[in-house]
């Protein structure tokens, strides 16, 4: 239920794609440098798992100049130190999204740039890295590619929401409204409730059994490719429903960051 909810405009920023890291205190009133990345990168996965932050694959950044990179790391808070993890199997694997469950991570919805084509392609193997044992494993590939999604774990499954496939963008299709669902329990996926737009670009938080999902991006829009329109998805006995809530407060927006704390959905 939408009651459930609250949103907050708070600033909260994740990993960036640049070497500083920085850690929100106090309410995300305050700042404090903690040591950097080893490496800058962009277009990285980033899940948190027992207290440490772990990033893979993506971007390395050298001298303003961009080079695939299979480098993961793990960011060990309480010490503030960082150590290089097992290369990501991929060397082609950007803007991918990752989540933690059940003491596992799982990446997926990864992308490539096919220069030939000068657009992006989805990927759709899925992977679960193993942070005790420092490996990763193949799992069940995703049964249509999509990726610049939304996403979220709500009741140990994994929800991707919109994004785009492999059609070039400006043609009708390549823009997506569907929901797929991973369970990795049994390694098995599934359909739930389209979502009410189909654009990529989107910004998501899940707060409890919930999952907010907000602006987006369709070239084929008019006379704004780009929405501002906010929707709360919910579960209930398994089942996920979407009724719309307030617009964006500051207009149409495309990948607001988006984080759950408590019963609170803050974007930035």
């Amino acid at each position: 239920m939408t009651s459930k909810l609250r949103f907050a405009a708070s600033a909260l920023v994740l990993l960036c794609s640049i070497s500083a890291t920085g850690i929100a205190q106090s309410g995300f009133n305050q700042w404090k440098t903690a040591s950097p990345m080893p490496e800058a990168k962009k277009y990285h996965a980033v899940a948190s798992l027992s207290g440490n932050v772990f990033t893979f694959s993506g971007y390395a950044i050298v001298n303003g100049q961009t080079a695939l990179d299979k480098s993961s790391y793990r960011y060990d808070v309480a010490s503030d130190s960082w150590s290089s993890i097992t290369d990501f199997p991929l060397s082609s694997y950007n803007r991918a999204v990752a989540h933690a469950v059940n003491g596992k991570i799982y990446i997926l919805a990864g992308a490539e740039y096919n220069s030939g084509k000068r657009d992006w392609q989805g990927i759709k193997n899925v992977f679960e890295y193993d942070p005790v044992l420092d490996q990763y494993r193949f799992k069940a590939d995703m049964p249509q590619s999509q990726f610049f999604c939304g996403s979220g774990v709500i009741d140990g499954k994994i929800y991707l929401v919109g994004g785009r496939n492999d059609q070039a963008i400006n043609t009708a299709g390549s823009h997506l409204n569907i929901v797929q669902v991973y369970d990795p329990a049994t390694d098995t996926w599934d359909l739930a409730t389209d979502y009410p737009k189909d654009v990529m670009y989107l910004g998501s938080a899940t707060v409890g059994d919930q999952i907010v999902v907000a602006g987006g991006f369709n070239y084929n829009y008019s006379p704004s490719r780009y929405i501002p329109d906010t929707y709360i998805g919910s579960v209930t006995d398994g089942t996920l429903s979407w009724s719309k809530a307030l617009d964006y407060p500051i207009g149409s927006i495309i990948y607001p960051c988006g984080v759950g704390v408590g019963d609170k959905a803050y974007f930035t």
